[in-house]
């Protein structure tokens, strides 16, 4: 109480470094999500990509094999 008292602007600050820090987590948790949203969209584009081009070319040497 007396600490209080004497120094009322410590709760502030306590009240502003806590607000500060939640917000600095949202923003990083945020940027973390929207990362790992993109890696896994560029992931998938690479995969599907290769699968393609790896499925053409089983084809394409099935097709050698039987010819």
């Amino acid at each position: 109480m007396m600490f209080d008292h004497r120094h009322p602007f410590l709760s502030d600050y306590y009240t502003l470094v806590l607000g500060f820090s939640i917000v600095l987590l949202v923003f990083l948790f945020m940027f973390i999500k929207y990362l790992r949203i993109g890696l896994q969209a560029q992931e998938s584009v690479v995969v599907d990509s290769k699968a393609g081009s790896f499925a053409s070319n089983e084809k394409s040497n099935d097709g050698h094999h039987h010819h």
